[in-house]
């Protein structure tokens, strides 16, 4: 255990305090536990033992360690004799070590197999691993790499330890992709984007490529009238017909006060295809016998 510094705005963090009072202990936990490059051993039994010592169960360590990973909070990796190792995400930037010993399992975390999310706040500033070998003409394969959350990771995981060198798509060429792509012409890929990742934040869901392809997928495609004066749209519209759920208004107020429709004045029969069916997927989010209006 090490003593380390806990900022004040580790606990208004927008991303950080959203997490179980478990997942928070340990983030701090963390600083203690890691060396002073950042490096920890990450077996949850060993995080057990050193965060809960008194529990008999590694449950509540997997799923905090988990939580934190999910974020971007962490990067874990798993070495073949070593076992997991787990990296303190901007541990450097903001603690301050005086004569900080070299890291001695920096050498056994592996920067190619960590996990990772795109960002809570939509942005594609994300972190690369880009080739770096002589021979970058020939293409060794491709990685889809997503990024973490605002202020957790914003800095790149260790490359100096990478053991193969492939040739990566990023997230930007990714995004071009699709735009290029004659099924999503018309759609603002870029703005879809954000409201995937602003919806994934209050749902608390991870935020995936798999999710945002079949967030386009759904999504609408702007008026374009037909011969007979009737836009694509409307058609669309009038062959999808969307069940009002009963006081739907009300209950998403009270079971879920910060959804976008909560506070929405319009008529339902006003709001389109995809957002009628988004305040449909949230009011059966909510169980029968918690559908309670005011």
């Amino acid at each position: 255990m090490r003593i380390r510094t806990v900022k004040p705005e580790f606990w208004g963090h927008p991303i950080l305090a959203k997490l179980t009072d478990e997942s928070r202990l340990l983030a701090i936990g963390l600083l203690n536990i890691a060396d002073d490059e950042g490096y920890f051993l990450a077996d949850p039994l060993l995080i057990r033992s050193s965060i809960w010592p008194f529990d008999d169960d590694s449950t509540k360590a997997r799923r905090s360690i988990d939580d934190l990973s999910r974020i971007g909070y962490i990067f874990v990796s798993k070495h073949e004799t070593h076992g997991l190792i787990g990296y303190v995400v901007n541990f450097t930037k903001h603690q301050r070590v005086d004569r900080p010993n070299a890291s001695k399992l920096a050498s056994y975390f592996d920067s190619t197999n960590v996990r990772r999310l795109i960002d809570d706040d939509s942005t594609i500033d994300r972190r690369r691993i880009r080739d770096q070998g002589k021979d970058q003409g020939k293409e060794q394969g491709k990685e889809q790499v997503a990024g973490s959350a605002e202020g957790c990771a914003d800095v790149s995981a260790p490359t100096s330890n990478l053991k193969k060198e492939k040739i990566v798509e990023t997230d930007e060429q990714w995004l071009e992709g699709l735009k290029a792509n004659q099924a999503y012409q018309g759609i603002n890929i870029v703005a879809e984007y954000g409201k995937m990742v602003a919806w994934c934040g209050v749902n608390k869901k991870q935020a995936t490529k798999r999710r945002f392809i079949n967030w386009l997928n759904r999504a609408e495609k702007p008026f374009s009238f037909t011969q007979v004066g009737q836009t694509a749209s409307s058609q669309y519209q009038r062959s999808h017909k969307v069940h009002e759920p009963a006081n739907w208004r009300e209950v998403l107020r009270i079971n879920y006060p910060d959804n976008v429709f909560s506070n929405d004045t319009r008529d339902f029969q006003s709001m389109s295809v995809s957002q009628q069916q988004s305040i449909v997927d949230a009011f059966n989010r909510v169980p029968p016998n918690e559908r309670r209006s005011a």
